[in-house]
């Protein structure tokens, strides 16, 4: 395998290391990023297949080095989305939120397959595949399956790259695995960010995987610290995001809130207005009612009047000795027709006023008083 030269270090990174990605969601994938953005510019894959893609961090970087580099790659992400033992359980919410980003910036050249590994694996042609990333459960049985089931997809140029290559907890078997392959393959490793394993697969190993796997250990090591920092500063850079998503989201709650606080003081002040209208009617309806009591007072102390004065006449009438000397008369009248009898009521008022000299200027003040067109207002004494 060709050695590589101390000036020669530099072929391993590359301006597209240094960007950093667009998807920055929390992963322990992280740290990787930079070496992903050098293989892409330096391999060119005709096809990119990721197996367990989860919230998209790892595989969305490889879909930013293709649409950055203007690659012809095709991008394929296969998942369940349903979680597992080392990815955890989780619900429809994370493919909810990776697949509408996605969709919107690499659709054109880039599919989501919403299914398992194996049920893919039948959709790729023999020999197709470029670049495979493995990163599904962790288990030793699942890693070596997954690999077996997809080595003859691969071209006689792939590159495999194995996940947590460097985690010996929670009966994750990766490591054991890589061990195994190192032993068949060129291999090369990256120790941060849980260990990255690139197996060079194919018959034919492309140029810049053979001189990366065959660097002597110093000089693996010095590629090793360089990437090592590059992912610190975007392990860095992904948790100042993490603070700002956070202050970002304390924001948009305290503006929530605020709003609801606005929008219920709105309503009460509306509220307090109808109060106000409907207290400002009551109080004119209540003034309208007194004027209406102290009007309806005054036509009952002024009818009052008029009874007392009408009883007082009638008194004066009845108690008369006119009145009671015609009483046998008023009863013979009671039987006569009424025609008669207006005679002779007329008959006996003219009688009365002529016999009470008194009662006659009251009566011409009364038949003043009367409206025109009404009868004058007969008074007795």
């Amino acid at each position: 395998m060709a050695s590589v030269p101390n000036e020669d270090l530099g072929s391993f990174v590359s301006f597209p290391s240094t960007w950093a990605p667009d998807w920055m969601v929390h992963s322990s994938w992280t740290g990787h990023a930079p070496f992903a953005f050098w293989l892409m510019s330096e391999l060119r894959p005709r096809a990119f297949v990721e197996l367990g893609v989860h919230r998209g961090y790892s595989y969305m970087a490889f879909c930013q080095a293709a649409k950055n580099l203007g690659l012809d790659t095709r991008c394929y992400g296969i998942d369940t989305w349903q979680g597992d033992e080392h990815a955890g359980e989780y619900g429809s919410e994370v493919f909810t939120a990776l697949e509408p980003y996605h969709n919107n910036k690499y659709r054109s050249f880039s599919t989501l397959l919403e299914m398992t590994f194996d049920e893919a694996s039948s959709y790729f042609e023999s020999g197709s595949i470029d670049l495979l990333h493995i990163d599904g459960r962790h288990f030793y049985d699942d890693v070596k399956h997954d690999f077996e089931t997809w080595k003859h997809n691969l071209s006689n140029t792939a590159v495999v790259l194995l996940h947590d290559t460097d985690v010996r907890e929670r009966q994750f078997g990766v490591w054991k695995f890589w061990r195994e392959m190192q032993k068949e393959y060129p291999s090369f490793e990256f120790h941060h960010g849980h260990g990255l394993g690139v197996l060079g697969v194919g018959a034919e190993i492309p140029k810049p995987i053979e001189l990366l796997c065959g660097l002597e250990p110093e000089r693996a090591a010095h590629v090793r610290s360089i990437y090592a920092r590059l992912g610190g500063v975007l392990a860095e850079l992904r948790n100042s995001v993490g603070d700002v998503d956070r202050a970002k989201g304390e924001r948009e709650q305290a503006t929530s809130a605020l709003q609801r606080e606005v929008r219920e003081t709105q309503a009460l002040r509306e509220q307090l207005e109808r109060l106000e209208r409907a207290l400002r009617d009551h109080r004119g309806a209540m003034n309208e009612l007194k004027k209406q009591v102290s009007e309806l007072r005054e036509e009952g102390e002024a009818y009052r009047s008029q009874m007392l004065d009408a009883r007082g006449q009638l008194d004066a009438i009845v108690n008369s000795t006119i009145w009671r000397s015609a009483a046998p008369l008023r009863a013979a009248a009671r039987g006569l027709p009424r025609p008669v009898r207006r005679v002779i009521r007329g008959s006996m008022r003219l009688a009365y006023w002529g016999l009470t000299p008194r009662a006659i200027p009251r009566r011409v003040r009364a038949m003043r008083g009367s409206a025109p067109g009404e009868p004058p207002v007969a008074t007795a004494n």
